[in-house]
C-alpha cells in the first residue's frame, strides 16, 4: 500500500489526541525500517483505548476528509508484530461495529478487504497460527465480505478459501473459532465458483458433521452452519454430491426431530434453514427423486398441516409448499393430444409459424408428454417471488420492445395495393354517391323488417339441455302439462329502461330493469327422462330420447332486442365445425342484467393482500379497516368511549399508560414528564417510582413499563404476583392495558380478541364473520392436490365427459354430475371426477392450435342441493389471473330463469389460480421445457334440485346472438336513420361477416343537405377479433343501441359522422368456442400487416375498406377496436404517439423531430370525464415492436389515422370511480359503449365547432351541461399503481410462463397522461 500522509478535516482541532496518535503512527510507518515495535504497540493500544471509551474519536477517524483509515490499514499491512496486529484488528472491529454499512463501505473503498485477506493468507501459512488472531480476522472478514461485491473473487485469487477450510477441519470441536469460520464460508459460498471449489474440498461433508438433531445448545452455530450449507447446495455439483451421500433422508430426519421437539416454536429459523437446504437440493432431478424416495412428500405434508394453525409458522408452510409442488411428479394432461378435438382443413398451410409447425409434426408424435426431466435448468423458485415482482420485470423488459426507429414511428399513407384493385370496395360506400332522388322523405319508414317486432304466437320449442324440474312445479302424469303452483314470482318495483333513456351521467344509477312478469313460462314434459343423458346430438325424438319442452311467452317488453324464436332461426344459419345442433338455454332465453350489485370477492390471506375495505353491507357494530366503531377500538383494544387509532379517550392515555388527564406521546401534563425525562419523584419515560431508575429498571415497588407489583421484577419476569411480559397477573394485562379478564399477547379472553382476530362478535381488521379465517386458499388447494399423491386410494378418477369420444361424450355411470359443451361458443373437452364432489376439467384448444386455454362455457346437471362442488380447470396457461383478485365465474340457472330471473350471476367461492403439477410439453410452450399449466379452481353450492346450470368465463355473446340483435336493430330504424347492413365477406367456416353503415338521413334532397350528408367524417369501429373477449361484444351492443336510438343526442351524433362498424371480426372463432384464434389457428389481430385473403378474409377486407377510404381522401377521423383485458381492471385505451414512445427510450432526438398533434389524447380524456368505468391513468400511447402487426398500429402507421385506438374492457371489475370494488356486468359494459358515442359527439364539437354550432346548437349545449354536471358529481381522481395488483403475502409460485409477447394483456400503461404539459394545455381547451 502507498504511504499516506496524515491530514485533518477542516474544523477538527489538530491538537485532538487521537489525531496526534495517528500522526505518530504515520511517522513510525514512514521509517524505512520499523525498529521500534514497542512504540507502535503502545500507540495502537492508546488509539484502541480512546475508541473504546469515546464515541467522538470514532467519528474523527471515519469522518470525510480524514486519512485515519488509510494510516490504520497501512500499519496493519506493514507490521508483523502479533500484539500490534491484534490491536489494529480490535480498532477496526470497534470502528465498523457502529455506523452500519456506510463505514464498511468506506473501509472497502480504501482497500481494506485486500489487506485482511492478505493477512489471513500470511497467518495461515504459519505452523501454529494464533487462535486469537484467526478469531479476530474471520470475525472482521465475515462483517466486511457481504459489502464487497468482488469479495468472492478476491478471496479465491488470494487463496483465502483453503486457509478457512483447513482451519475449519482443525477446529470442529472449538465452537468459539468455528462460528466465525462458518460465517466466512457463508460469504465465500455466495460466489458460485467458490461454492464448487469448497464442495470439492469436502466442506459439504464437514457441515453435515456440524449440524444435527434438536439441541438447545449452540443454536446460533447450527443456524449459521445450515445457512452455509444451503448456500453451497445452490451449486448443482454440490447438490449431486449431497444426493450421492444420502444426505436428503438425513436432512428430513433432522427436520422432523426439530419439528417434534420445538414445541414452543423458538427455533423456527433453524427449521426454515433446514428446509432451505432441502429446497436447493431439489432444484435438480436427482434431488427431487431422492426426496420422493425418502418419503419427503408425506413428511413435509404432515408437518405443514400441523403448522397451518400457527400464523407465525407461515414461512415454514410456504417453503414446504414450494418444495412439495416442485417435487410433485409432473403428470401429463389426461389427453391423447393437445391439439383441438375438432379439425378444420385449411386451403393452404402457412410457410412458417405455429400452424406450420403443427402441420409438420410427424404422425404418432406424443405432443402431451413433458420433456422437462431432460432439462436440468428447471426453474428455481424463490420464496419472495410474487406476481407483482414478475409484472414489474415484464414491465421493465417491455422497454426493449419499444419501437425506437423514428422512420417506423412516423405514420405514412402508402397504398400497398393499386387503386384499381381497391375500387371493388366502392359498393360498400353507397352513402358517398347516394342522391336520394327516389326517396320519399314523408313516408319513408321501411317495412321489410317490421315483422321483427310483431307479437309472436306461443309455440313449443325443443331445448335439449333442459331437464324435468321439481320444487315449485307440481308433478302430473306423463304427457300432461305441469301447472305451476300458485306462488307468485318476485315482483320488482322499478320500471324497465327504454332504449332512449341511456344514462350519460355519473350521478346515482338509474332504475334497473324489471324481472320477468308473473306467469313468465310454463314447462311441459313429455316424459321424466332428460335428453342430456343420451349420446345423440340434438335430442331428436327419432332417437327415442325423452324431451323437455318449454312454452315461453313474448318477453319483448323486457328484452327489446331478444326474441327466442328469432334466435333459433339465426342458429339454423350458423355453421360450426362440429356441426352443433343444440342450443344453450342462456343464449335462447336471454340475459337480464341483475338489479343488485356484485362486489369483487375480498382478498384472502395467502392469496391476496388483507388490507382491503370490507363489503358495502357491513354488519352493525363492525369496523372498517379496523377503525373503531361503537365500543370497539383498533385491533380489538377495548376502551371506554370511542377512540381513533388508539388515541386516548376518557381516562386513558396512548399506549394504555394510565394517568390523570391526557397525555400525547408522553408530553407533560400535571406531574408528568416529557419523553420520560426525570422530574421529581418520576422515572425516565414517565414511569413513576420513588427515587430514580435508569430505563425503567425497577425501584421500590415498581416494575418496568409501569407494571405494578410488590417486590422487584427484571424485564417483567415474574416475582410474587407478577406477570412475565405482560402475561396476566391479578387484573392486569400486557402493557398495562386494563380490561376484564386476562389476555396473553392479546389472545382472547372474555370479550377480547387477538390482534383483532374474530372472537364472538368481533372482526379481524373490521371484516365481519364468526370464528377465525382459515389458511391461505392457494395453500389449502395445493395441499389438497398433494393429498392425491399421498392418499391415491381416495381418488375416484372417473371419466364423466370426453369430447374425444365424439359419438357418446356424456358418460352416465352412477352418482356424478353430467356435463355438456356441444353448443355454440361452448368449450369443455373433458371432465374427470377425482373425488365425490370434485371434478378436474380440461379445456379445448383453439381449432388448428395446441394452446390458448382460457375461455370456457359448459353445462352441468344432475347435481345435489346444498353440497359444495369443487371444479378445477387444470390446463390454464397464463401466469396469473384476475380470479386471484376478486373475479368470480358466471353461472346461469335454468330453474332461476323459469322462476323469473333469467340472468347470468357471479358465483363461486374459494376461488384460486395457481401453478399445478401438469406439465406443458415443449411443443405447446413454444419450445420451452419445464413449463407447467395452471389451475383455476372454484367451489359452487347449487340451490335447486334437478337444475341445469351453465358456467362461463365471461358473459357469453354468440354469433347467432349478434345476428338476432342486428335483425332487431334494423327494425328500430326510423325515417331519420340511415342504416345499411352488408356482408363484408364470408369466413373460412362459411359464415358471413356483417358490415354496418349508420348515419343520419339528409333533411332533404337539396344539394346542401346531400353535400353535408356525403362529407361527414367517418368513424370506423370493430370488435371481437378475439372470441374469448365477449365483453367487447357487449360494449359494441351498447354502441349500436345508442346509434339506433331516437334520443336527440343520438340523432345529433348520426348527423355528425358516418359510422362503419364491423361488430364481429372473428365469427368462426366465436362459434366454435375458441379463445383467441380463427379457424386458421392464428391470432387475427397479428395479421394486419400482410393479411391473407384466404386465411384471414375478415382482416384482409376490413383493411381494404380502410385503404379505400384513404385512397379517396376520406381517412377515418377515429378508428377503435374493442377488446377485453384479462389482467387489468377498469376500461382504458391504447393509442399511438411518437413523442410518448420516444420518451420511454434512450433515443436522443431534437424537439422538431417529435412534433405531433396531441389530438390523440382528447377522446380518452373525454371518456374519463364521461364514463364511470374508464381510467385515464391506465391508458398508454406507446408503440411497441411486438404490436406492429395489430390493428391499432397498422391503421395508425399505414392508413394515417391519428386517433387509432384499442379500447380494453376489464373482465373483472373496477378499482376507481363509481364502480369501485364492483365486478363489471353487461349493464356497465353497454353503458361504456353508449358513453363512447357521447364522447365522439363531444370530440366532433371540438374538432369542428363552427360547423356543428350551425346544427342543433341547443342539443350540444345540453350535452355540455350533462358533462359538466357529471364532472361536478363525481369526477374521482383515478390513481392506479404501476403494479396492477397488490403483493401476495404468501409465496405463490408464479413465473412468466406464457409466451404472451403477442398478447395485448401484457400492454402496460407507461405514462401518466397528465404529465404532458402540452396535453394539459389541450385539456384546458376542452
Amino acid at each position: 500500500m502507498n504511504k499516506t500522509k496524515m491530514t485533518t478535516e477542516k474544523g477538527i482541532p489538530s491538537s485532538s489526541r487521537v489525531l496526534m496518535l495517528l500522526g505518530q503512527l504515520e511517522r513510525l510507518n514512514g521509517e524505512a525500517v520499523v525498529t521500534d515495535t514497542e512504540a507502535i504497540r503502545q500507540v495502537t493500544g492508546k488509539i484502541l483505548h480512546l475508541i473504546q471509551t469515546q464515541e467522538k474519536t470514532r467519528k474523527e477517524i471515519m469522518t470525510k476528509g480524514s486519512s485515519g483509515m488509510e494510516v490504520i490499514l497501512s500499519s496493519l499491512e506493514n507490521t508483523r508484530d502479533l500484539h500490534t496486529i491484534l490491536n489494529i484488528l480490535c480498532i477496526l472491529n470497534e470502528l465498523l461495529t457502529v455506523g452500519g454499512g456506510r463505514r464498511i463501505g468506506v473501509f472497502v473503498s480504501k482497500g481494506g478487504t485486500a489487506v485482511l485477506l492478505q493477512l489471513l493468507v500470511h497467518s495461515g501459512r504459519e505452523p501454529t497460527p494464533s487462535e486469537e488472531l484467526m478469531l479476530q480476522l474471520h470475525s472482521l472478514v465475515a462483517k466486511v465480505g457481504p459489502k464487497d461485491r468482488k469479495f468472492g473473487i478476491k478471496a479465491r485469487l488470494n487463496g483465502a478459501l483453503n486457509v478457512t477450510v483447513n482451519l475449519l477441519k482443525q477446529n470442529l470441536q472449538n465452537h468459539k473459532l468455528l462460528l466465525p469460520c462458518l460465517q466466512v464460508l457463508r460469504v465465500y459460498s455466495s460466489n458460485s465458483v467458490n461454492a464448487v471449489s469448497l464442495g470439492k474440498s469436502g466442506v459439504v461433508e464437514l457441515l453435515f458433521r456440524v449440524i444435527g438433531p434438536y439441541s438447545k445448545k449452540n443454536t446460533t452455530l447450527l443456524k449459521v452452519a445450515l445457512d452455509t450449507l444451503a448456500a453451497l447446495l445452490k451449486s448443482k455439483m454440490n447438490a449431486r454430491r449431497a444426493v450421492d451421500r444420502a444426505y436428503v433422508p438425513s436432512l428430513l430426519a433432522i427436520f422432523q426431530d426439530w419439528h417434534r421437539n420445538d414445541t414452543r416454536h423458538r427455533h423456527m429459523l433453524i427449521r426454515k434453514s433446514i428446509l432451505g437446504c432441502i429446497k436447493n437440493i431439489t432444484n435438480i432431478k436427482l434431488g427431487r427423486k431422492a426426496f420422493i424416495d425418502a418419503d419427503g412428500m408425506k413428511i413435509l405434508y404432515s408437518t405443514s398441516t400441523e403448522c397451518l394453525p400457527v400464523r407465525t409458522l407461515d414461512p415454514l408452510v410456504n417453503t414446504s409448499s414450494l418444495i412439495m409442488r416442485k417435487c410433485f411428479p409432473k403428470n401429463r394432461l389426461p389427453l391423447p393430444t393437445i391439439k383441438c378435438v375438432f379439425h378444420y382443413p385449411l386451403p393452404h398451410v402457412p410457410a412458417s409459424g405455429p400452424v406450420a409447425q403443427l402441420y409438420s409434426q410427424p404422425p404418432g408424435v406424443d405432443d402431451v408428454v413433458d420433456e422437462s426431466d431432460d432439462n436440468e435448468d428447471t426453474e428455481v423458485d424463490t420464496e419472495n417471488d410474487t406476481e407483482n415482482e414478475e409484472d414489474e420485470k415484464d414491465y421493465k423488459g417491455q422497454n426493449d420492445d419499444i419501437e425506437t426507429d423514428l422512420n417506423k414511428l412516423r405514420p405514412r399513407q402508402v397504398l400497398s395495393r393499386p387503386f384499381e384493385e381497391l375500387r371493388v370496395y366502392e359498393r360498400f360506400f353507397k352513402e358517398f354517391s347516394e342522391d336520394f332522388q327516389e326517396y320519399d322523405f314523408e313516408s319513408s319508414r321501411p317495412t321489410s323488417h317490421s315483422a321483427a317486432n310483431a307479437p309472436k304466437p306461443h309455440r313449443s320449442i325443443i331445448i335439449p339441455t333442459a331437464q324435468p324440474t321439481a320444487g315449485p312445479w307440481a308433478e302430473n302424469p306423463r304427457n300432461q302439462a305441469l301447472q305451476p303452483i300458485k306462488d307468485e314470482p318476485p315482483q320488482i318495483k322499478d320500471t324497465p329502461v327504454s332504449l332512449d333513456s341511456i344514462s350519460v351521467s355519473k350521478a346515482p344509477e338509474s332504475k334497473l330493469e324489471l324481472e320477468l312478469v308473473q306467469g313468465l313460462s310454463q314447462l311441459l314434459m313429455d316424459g321424466p327422462e332428460s335428453v342430456n343423458g343420451g349420446c345423440g346430438i340434438g335430442g331428436s325424438q327419432e332417437d327415442g330420447v325423452e324431451q323437455a319442452v318449454l312454452e315461453v311467452p313474448d318477453t319483448a317488453a323486457l328484452l327489446p332486442l331478444h326474441d327466442p324464436d328469432m334466435y333459433l332461426e339465426m342458429v339454423k344459419g350458423t355453421h360450426s365445425v362440429p356441426g352443433y345442433t343444440e342450443v344453450a338455454y342462456p343464449d335462447y332465453f336471454g340475459h337480464v342484467a341483475p338489479n343488485f350489485r356484485e362486489p369483487m370477492l375480498e382478498r384472502v390471506y395467502g392469496v391476496q393482500s388483507v388490507c382491503q375495505k370490507t363489503k358495502s353491507k357491513e354488519r352493525q357494530g363492525k369496523t372498517r379497516k379496523g377503525r373503531p366503531g361503537r365500543g370497539k377500538t383498533r385491533k380489538g383494544r377495548l376502551d371506554k368511549g370511542n377512540t381513533r387509532k388508539g388515541r386516548p379517550g376518557k381516562g386513558k392515555t396512548r399506549k394504555g399508560r394510565p394517568g390523570k388527564g391526557k397525555t400525547r406521546k408522553g408530553r407533560p401534563g400535571k406531574g408528568k414528564t416529557r419523553k420520560g425525562r426525570p422530574g421529581k419523584g418520576k422515572t425516565r419515560k414517565g414511569r413513576p417510582g420513588k427515587g430514580k431508575t435508569r430505563k425503567g429498571s425497577p425501584g421500590k415497588g415498581k416494575t418496568r413499563k409501569g407494571r405494578p407489583g410488590k417486590g422487584k421484577t427484571r424485564k417483567g419476569r415474574p416475582g410474587k404476583g407478577k406477570t412475565r411480559k405482560g402475561r396476566p397477573g391479578k387484573g392486569k394485562t400486557r402493557k398495562g392495558r386494563p380490561g376484564k379478564g386476562k389476555t396473553r399477547k392479546g389472545r382472547p379472553g372474555k370479550g377480547k380478541t387477538r390482534k383483532g382476530r374474530p372472537g364472538k362478535g368481533k372482526t379481524r381488521k373490521g371484516r365481519p364473520g364468526k370464528g377465525k379465517p382459515g389458511p391461505g386458499k392457494s395453500r389449502t388447494k395445493i395441499f389438497q392436490d398433494i393429498e392425491r399423491l399421498i392418499h391415491p386410494a381416495d381418488i375416484v378418477d372417473k371419466l364423466v365427459y370426453d369430447l374425444d369420444m365424439q359419438r357418446c361424450p356424456v358418460i352416465d355411470d352412477g352418482d356424478c354430475l353430467k356435463f355438456n359443451s356441444q353448443f355454440e361458443s361452448g368449450n369443455l373437452r373433458k371432465a374427470i371426477q377425482v373425488r365425490k364432489f370434485e371434478y378436474d376439467l380440461v379445456l379445448n384448444s383453439d381449432i388448428n392450435s395446441n394452446h390458448y386455454h382460457q375461455w370456457f362455457y359448459f353445462e352441468v346437471s344432475s347435481m345435489r342441493v346444498g353440497v359444495p362442488y369443487r371444479f378445477n380447470i387444470i390446463n390454464c396457461e397464463k401466469s396469473n389471473s384476475q380470479f386471484n383478485y376478486g373475479m368470480q365465474v358466471l353461472m346461469y340457472s335454468v330453474q332461476d330463469a323459469i322462476s323469473g330471473s333469467p340472468r347470468w350471476v357471479r358465483t363461486g367461492y374459494d376461488i384460486c389460480y395457481y401453478k399445478n403439477h401438469f406439465s406443458r410439453s415443449s411443443i405447446a410452450a413454444g419450445g420451452q421445457k419445464g413449463k407447467s399449466y395452471y389451475t383455476m379452481t372454484f367451489t359452487v353450492t347449487f340451490r335447486h334440485k334437478d337444475d341445469v346450470c351453465y358456467f362461463a368465463y365471461h358473459y357469453p355473446y354468440t354469433y347467432s346472438t349478434l345476428k338476432m340483435h342486428l335483425q332487431k336493430l334494423s327494425g328500430l330504424r326510423t325515417p331519420q336513420i340511415y342504416y345499411r347492413q352488408d356482408q363484408l365477406c364470408e369466413t373460412l367456416g362459411g359464415n358471413g361477416c356483417p358490415l354496418l353503415t349508420i348515419t343520419a338521413m339528409p333533411e332533404s334532397t337539396s344539394n346542401d343537405h346531400i353535400c353535408q350528408f356525403r362529407n361527414r367524417p367517418v368513424v370506423f369501429l370493430s370488435a371481437r377479433v378475439h372470441p374469448g373477449e365477449t365483453n367487447a361484444s357487449w360494449v359494441m351492443k351498447g354502441t349500436l343501441e345508442f346509434l339506433m336510438s331516437s334520443s336527440p343526442l343520438a340523432q345529433s351524433l348520426r348527423e355528425s359522422y358516418i359510422f362503419k362498424v364491423v361488430p364481429m371480426l372473428n365469427p368462426d372463432g366465436v362459434i366454435n368456442g375458441n379463445h383467441r384464434c380463427s379457424l386458421s389457428g392464428e391470432d387475427l389481430n397479428r395479421q394486419w400487416l400482410i393479411p391473407s385473403v384466404e386465411l384471414h378474409p375478415t382482416i384482409y377486407h376490413t383493411k381494404s375498406l380502410l385503404q379505400y377510404l384513404t385512397a379517396i381522401g376520406r381517412t377515418p377521423l377515429v378508428f377503435c377496436d374493442y377488446h377485453g383485458h384479462s389482467r387489468k381492471k377498469n376500461v382504458f385505451m391504447y393509442g399511438c404517439s411518437i413523442k410518448e414512445t420516444v420518451w420511454q427510450t434512450s433515443v436522443n432526438t431534437s424537439s422538431c423531430d417529435l412534433q405531433e398533434d396531441l389530438g390523440y389524447r382528447t377522446l380518452p380524456k373525454l371518456l374519463s370525464q364521461l364514463a364511470p368505468a374508464f381510467s385515464l391513468a391506465s391508458c398508454s400511447f406507446v408503440v411497441e415492436r411486438s404490436k406492429e402487426s395489430t390493428a391499432r398500429v397498422v391503421v395508425w402507421r399505414e392508413i394515417g389515422v391519428q386517433r387509432s385506438y384499442t379500447m380494453e374492457s376489464t373482465l373483472c371489475g373496477c378499482d376507481q370511480g363509481k364502480y369501485k370494488g364492483l365486478q363489471i356486468g353487461t349493464r356497465e359494459l353497454e353503458e361504456m359503449g353508449s358513453q363512447f358515442c357521447v364522447a365522439l359527439l363531444r370530440l366532433r364539437r371540438l374538432t369542428s365547432p363552427l360547423e356543428l354550432r350551425n346544427h342543433h346548437t341547443h342539443l350540444l349545449d345540453m350535452e355540455s351541461d350533462l358533462i359538466e354536471t357529471r364532472c361536478n358529481v363525481t369526477c374521482p381522481t383515478t390513481y392506479v399503481m404501476q403494479e396492477d395488483e397488490p403483493t401476495f403475502l404468501e409465496e405463490v409460485d408464479y413465473s412468466a410462463e406464457s409466451d404472451e409477447e403477442n398478447d395485448p394483456d401484457l400492454e402496460a400503461a407507461h405514462q401518466d397522461p397528465s404529465s404532458d404539459p402540452e396535453f394539459n394545455h389541450q385539456d384546458s381547451l376542452t
